[in-house]
């Protein structure tokens, strides 16, 4: 939509009305950005009661900037987004309390750089190369930036274990003298020269990658022997 909006050409009808629906928008994208975190990572009031309350700010929010658009002062409207951008400072902390801080920084990594450009954008600074890489592009950018950080996010926390039953499949040939294993239900490779080293390099796999997530509670082994022939 922002796209084509500024494809179109000053003062028409079509590029009104898309400016309009653009800067409506912005609430739908920073209300957006708590959905997949709350569902995910949450259960209860700190699930639906965090997404209500955004809901019920955003959704009079998108009214009030589509009926109000042409008076509402720039320094208004950016207030509106930061304040509702930095509720995120609950969820932040609802990361921080329940999976600790080392998870939450690239939460608060996506805010920030979302921050940024919006008061670039406001500051109308800086003009890197006139016509070609203002502040405009330079909050494009920090969006990006914004979004690309808050997308890894919520995939570090989407890659839970899908059962808490882990079943490795083991493959090894028949002196045992290598081992390789890898998940049926997660992308988890391990490789070792002994039974023993095998099974060390699978928990400390398993605790790297889900340490503070959903706890596993098995770890199955299930053994397969590689054959060799000659044609």
């Amino acid at each position: 939509m922002s796209g084509t909006f500024h494809l179109l050409p000053y003062h028409t009808t079509g590029r009104d009305v898309l400016q309009v629906l653009d800067h409506a928008a912005i609430w739908l994208l920073i209300a957006g950005t708590f959905i997949p975190i709350h569902t995910l990572m949450f259960r209860g009031p700190k699930r639906w009661g965090v997404l209500l309350l955004v809901w019920m700010i955003t959704i009079p929010g998108v009214i009030f900037t589509t009926i109000f658009f042409a008076t509402m002062p720039e320094w208004l409207s950016l207030s509106f987004y930061l304040g509702l951008g930095w509720m995120g400072l609950i969820t932040a902390y609802f990361v921080i309390t329940h999976y600790g801080k080392h998870e939450s920084r690239f939460l608060v990594y996506g805010g920030v750089a979302y921050t940024i450009g919006a008061v670039l954008e406001f500051a109308r600074w800086p003009v890197l190369i006139p016509g070609i890489f203002e502040p405009h592009d330079i909050f494009h950018f920090f969006v990006i930036l914004g979004a690309g950080l808050h997308w890894y996010f919520i995939y570090q926390h989407a890659d839970w274990p899908i059962y808490k039953n882990q079943i490795f499949i083991v493959r090894h040939n028949h002196e045992r003298t290598y081992f390789k294993a890898h998940t049926r239900s997660d992308h988890l490779y391990v490789e070792a020269s002994s039974l023993e080293a095998l099974r060390s390099k699978i928990k400390a796999v398993i605790t790297k990658k889900y340490e503070g997530k959903m706890p596993i509670e098995k770890i199955i082994l299930e053994f397969v022997e590689e054959e060799e022939f000659t044609l």
